[in-house]
C-alpha cells in the first residue's frame, strides 16, 4: 500500500512537471555589432566635479590621515578647519566617501567632488 501511495506521488510529480513547464521565449541572436558602446567611453562623468570649479564646495585639502580601517581628512574652508571621517558629513551635506593618499572624495546626492592635497597651497 506504502508503495502504491509513493508511485502515485511521482506519477503526480511527473505530470505537474509536464504541465507547469517554464517557457522559454526566443529573443533571438545579438550582434555585437549592433551595440554602441562609444559612446558611453568617450562620454565625460557628468557627475564628477572638481573642486576648482566653485560649485558650492570651496574647501582646501590640508591633511589626510589614510588608515586600512579608519581614514580622515582635515579640510579648510575660509578661517575655520573641520576634522572629517570617512562616512561621516561636512556641514550635513558633502559624505566623505574615500581617501586616498593626496586626495579626498566627497559625496552630495549624486555629485562627487574631488580635492587634491597640491590644490590646497
Amino acid at each position: 500500500m506504502l508503495l502504491l501511495i509513493a508511485v502515485v506521488y511521482v506519477l503526480f510529480l511527473l505530470a505537474n512537471t509536464f504541465i507547469n513547464k517554464p517557457v522559454i521565449k526566443d529573443i533571438g541572436t545579438i550582434a555585437l555589432d549592433e551595440i554602441n558602446i562609444t559612446k558611453s567611453i568617450n562620454q565625460p562623468d557628468n557627475n564628477l566635479t572638481s573642486s576648482n570649479n566653485g560649485i558650492n564646495f570651496e574647501y582646501k585639502l590640508i591633511g589626510i590621515r589614510a588608515g586600512e580601517s579608519d581614514s580622515s581628512v582635515i579640510v579648510k574652508k575660509a578661517n575655520k578647519e573641520y576634522l572629517v571621517k570617512l562616512g561621516d558629513s561636512l556641514d550635513n551635506n558633502f559624505e566623505l566617501i574615500e581617501v586616498l593618499p593626496n586626495t579626498a572624495v566627497f559625496r552630495n546626492g549624486n555629485k562627487i567632488y574631488r580635492i587634491n592635497k597640491e590644490e590646497a597651497k
